[in-house]
């Protein structure tokens, strides 16, 4: 079976505190603080298509900065 190891390192999110010192964050590390912030949001309401919201939030830029970054030419494996 094919096994696919995933840098999870690459994917980072910089942020800027108040001291104006640059940190970088693993992108699962945003998703994280995002879900508990829909999670408190909830006051106790049900959870409906969770998966299909995070897909569709995290979808939609992935595809986008692929097309940026492969100039439109959908034909490029990546």
């Amino acid at each position: 079976m094919f096994e696919q190891r995933v840098n999870s390192d690459v994917l980072t999110v910089s942020t800027v505190n108040s001291q104006d010192q640059v940190t970088q964050k693993p992108l699962r590390d945003s998703v994280k603080q995002a879900l508990k912030n829909y999670f408190a949001q909830l006051n106790g309401q049900d959870v409906n298509d969770l998966y299909e919201l995070v897909l569709a939030e995290v979808e939609q830029p992935l595809l986008d900065m692929v097309m940026q970054y492969t100039r439109g030419n959908q034909t490029v494996l990546l």
